[in-house]
């Protein structure tokens, strides 16, 4: 009897620590896919950054917009403020920069013609969004 709750007892240590490892390993896997770290995202073709002169900030129609022109694009396209860095064809993940007036933010691309896609950007964010 006393072998049996101490078979039970390790078989359920054994499946907690494979769950552990398998939930840690997942999750890792997760955190990676999210960040996209790979060295060619490190190391964008193209950087330039931009700032947001409308008096609300980037809300959800400038937003629409920064997607609008990104998704014309194929190659890869990141908008970073500070330590925070979003895929700029992801309507959501621009909203959760909360980018106000004044922020600086910069575009990340491996796109082939990101001289376009930066020109396209510049005209929108001299714009104001046309919100003002």
């Amino acid at each position: 009897m006393i072998l049996l709750q101490h078979l039970s007892l390790l078989l359920c240590l054994v499946f907690f620590k494979l769950f552990l490892c398998l939930f840690f390993e997942t999750t890792l896997l997760f955190k990676k896919k999210m960040s996209n770290t790979d060295e060619e995202t490190q190391n964008p073709a193209y950087r330039f950054t931009l700032e947001v002169s409308n008096k609300m900030g980037v809300h959800a129609r400038p937003a629409a917009m920064i997607v609008r022109i990104a998704s014309k694009y194929s190659g890869e396209i990141w908008v970073r403020k500070e330590d925070e860095r979003v895929n700029a064809k992801s309507i959501m993940g621009i909203m959760m920069l909360a980018a106000a007036k004044g922020t600086e933010l910069q575009f990340e691309c491996t796109e082939e013609n990101a001289e376009n896609f930066e020109k396209e950007m510049k005209e929108l964010f001299s714009s104001k969004f046309q919100d003002e």
